[in-house]
């Protein structure tokens, strides 16, 4: 991914443990990955190596150096995920990162489309997606990280090859 105005992105790398051990403590970003705060730079660094270490996946870091989420285009199903800390969380920072992964997902993996899932009560996100050209395409229910319960999550797309993007947001999907 190409640097943008505000932040800078590169690959994960295990010596980045520490750094998400802390911001794994943001009770904000914690909620919003159904993440329970890491018990250790060891645990983050598991995780690092498990799920955040791979081709696709992009650590965020401001212009200080400081790191402030992750971005990660995830193949065959071209699904976006981005978390970012609570103090960086406002719209346009999320429009930036968002316009970054979408360019980088078109202009160097010739993808034809995005997509992202919300939380079905999160009105904010909806319209900010809605606002980078996202539609929303259908809902699905999703387990937590407990697997104790369900969430409901509405799949938005966005497509820049079709003319125009179906609405069928009625019909669940389990996945």
């Amino acid at each position: 991914m190409k640097n943008s105005e505000h932040f800078r992105y590169r690959m994960w790398k295990q010596s980045d443990a520490w750094s998400l051990y802390r911001l794994s403590q943001d009770k904000g970003l914690a909620f919003s990955c159904d993440w329970k705060p890491h018990g250790s730079p060891m645990q983050s660094r598991e995780m690092i190596v498990g799920k955040l270490q791979n081709s696709l996946c992009r650590m965020i870091l401001n212009m200080e150096g400081e790191l402030v989420g992750s971005v990660e285009i995830r193949l065959p199903d071209r699904e976006i995920t981005l978390w970012l800390a609570s103090r960086c969380a406002g719209k346009e920072a999320c429009r930036e990162i968002l316009q970054s992964a979408v360019s980088f997902a078109a202009e160097e993996m010739n993808l034809d489309a995005l997509w992202i899932g919300v939380d079905e009560n999160s009105q904010s996100l909806r319209k900010l997606l809605e606002a980078c050209g996202f539609q929303a395409h259908h809902w699905t229910l999703r387990e937590d990280a407990d697997k104790q319960e369900f969430r409901r999550t509405i799949l938005f797309k966005k497509s820049w090859t079709d003319a125009e993007v179906s609405c069928s947001i009625n019909k669940p999907q389990v996945g």
